[in-house]
């Protein structure tokens, strides 16, 4: 697909310039119910989600989305889940899946605090955050507290 692949918020998007529609957004979390063989894309110049055939759609897609547009479209996209309702940050075990996913690392999934551990108290190698593992899930795989953003020692 000519799309290019951002994580923000948690999420996992792909954006695009699409060749009718100009800039699209393509994101997995709101696919449920869409019909095979077809996919939802939000059309900024609507400013809302439409269904579209999924091959026709992606043949039409190029990757060519400058950092600007990035900022125009996410913030529009954002807007758009605001006004429906829906979450702008991602559950932290989503976040943690598409954190591994965008760098190509195998999910094994996450687990509440490991009862035989000590408390832990530290910050996000990513994006600072604090992190407390009374408080945060931890990463099956390392063992590093997740944090919001989705980061773990994984990809360290």
């Amino acid at each position: 697909m000519g799309a290019r692949r951002v994580s923000t918020n948690g999420w996992l998007f792909w954006l695009a310039q699409h060749a009718k529609l100009g800039l699209v957004l393509l994101d997995e979390a709101v696919q449920n119910g869409v019909e095979n063989g077809m996919l939802r894309a939000f059309v900024l110049a609507s400013r809302k989600t439409a269904d579209f055939e999924r091959q026709d759609f992606k043949e039409q897609l190029s990757p060519n989305v400058s950092d600007q547009e990035f900022v125009q479209l996410v913030g529009a996209y954002n807007d758009f889940k605001i006004y429906n309702g829906m979450s702008l940050k991602a559950p932290p075990d989503v976040a943690h899946a598409n954190f591994l996913r965008h760098r190509g690392l195998p999910d094994y999934g996450v687990r509440k605090k490991n009862p035989v551990k000590t408390h832990r108290v530290t910050h996000c190698w990513s994006c600072k955050n604090p992190l407390d593992n009374k408080v945060e899930i931890e990463c099956v795989e390392c063992g590093w507290i997740v944090c919001t953003c989705g980061a773990c020692g994984c990809a360290r």
